[in-house]
């Protein structure tokens, strides 16, 4: 893992993007490759107003020319946001300008003093996805293009992916009715009877570490926004070596999905009330972690917007209260 820097040298890409000075982003572009996953749903160019759970038909979901729900990439873009996990992360029941990444897109540009077209917003997200799909598409994409910021909103840690054939699957125990277990296929069933908490927090920090590396050898800034993970010296010992090696500047901590503060279209999913909210908070942890990497300019601009926003958004202040 890298060292912090301290003498007020950028880790990222942000200032010296805006400086005009080289760095990571200056790399030869090649574009994106197709979404690998739920390819029926994830099909190029496709719009349709049913998704996973969301039958609703109010809500309608455009896919790129990569079969994902997010703006084609830009390499002329001053700055380049990539979202990246399930179906919150992707926007279940949620329009697409109310989803978490759209806001943080917007709050980006504002503070910047940029046009809301300077910033590409890519989102590599699909509903049932897991922390072995989050590492392995980033290391396939980003190998590819340059981003200045990540958003990894890490899926549970009882999904994992394997791949049959030309097709990747994930397996998720929360998706198990124990009353149906004969009905279950053989991997599925397989997976549920090695699966244990141990297994299921040992894979995901495993999977956030080399993301955490990806991140650092290409100096591209970014926030883990995770639920239920706990911290080094919180009881876990076995894992605690890994925990340990976490930035925990980038790690994010939150409960905003789980209590389900407002609901999507689909009644299941957390609502745009929530995906306002979590934008914000998302925008102030991105304030903080550039603070530690010695941009204390932008940082202060993000936190102190940030801060207002915690205060006089009607968004925030609901969900707050509600929690």
């Amino acid at each position: 893992m890298t060292s912090k820097p301290t003498d007020g040298t950028s880790r990222g890409t942000f200032l010296a993007r805006l400086q005009g000075e080289p760095g990571a982003a200056d790399q030869p572009e090649i574009g994106l490759k197709p979404c690998d996953a739920r390819r029926r749903d994830h099909l190029p160019g496709r719009v349709t107003r049913v998704y996973g759970h969301d039958t609703s038909e109010t809500v309608e979901y455009r896919f790129d020319s990569c079969g994902y729900r997010g703006e084609e990439y830009r390499s002329d873009a001053k700055v380049k946001i990539c979202v990246i996990g399930e179906s919150h992360a992707l926007g279940t029941g949620v329009h697409f300008e109310e989803t978490f990444g759209f806001r943080l897109k917007a709050m980006l540009a504002k503070v910047m003093g940029l046009q809301l077209h300077d910033v590409n917003l890519l989102n590599f997200s699909f509903g049932g996805a897991s922390a072995d799909y989050c590492a392995r598409t980033l290391h396939r994409q980003l190998q590819r293009v340059s981003v200045d910021f990540v958003v990894c909103v890490v899926p549970p840690q009882d999904r994992i992916e394997y791949k049959n054939g030309s097709i990747y699957n994930s397996l998720v125990v929360g998706s198990v009715d124990v009353t149906q277990l004969e009905k279950l296929p053989s991997h599925l069933l397989g997976y549920c009877e090695y699966y244990s908490h141990e297994v299921g927090r040992l894979n995901r920090v495993k999977n956030l570490l080399v993301m955490q590396g990806l991140m650092h050898s290409r100096d591209i800034e970014y926030v883990f926004a995770v639920e239920n993970m706990p911290k080094a010296g919180e009881g876990f010992g076995a894992i605690d070596p890994f925990l340990s090696a976490l930035d925990e500047d980038r790690v994010m901590r939150h409960r905003f999905f789980l209590p389900k503060f407002d609901r999507a279209a689909d009644g299941e999913h957390s609502g745009p009330r929530t995906h306002g909210a979590f934008a914000i908070q998302l925008f102030h942890q991105f304030g903080s972690s550039l603070r530690q990497r010695g941009m204390t300019g932008l940082a202060d601009l993000i936190e102190a917007d940030a801060l207002r926003l915690m205060t006089e958004d009607a968004d925030y202040r609901f969900c707050s209260q509600a929690s």
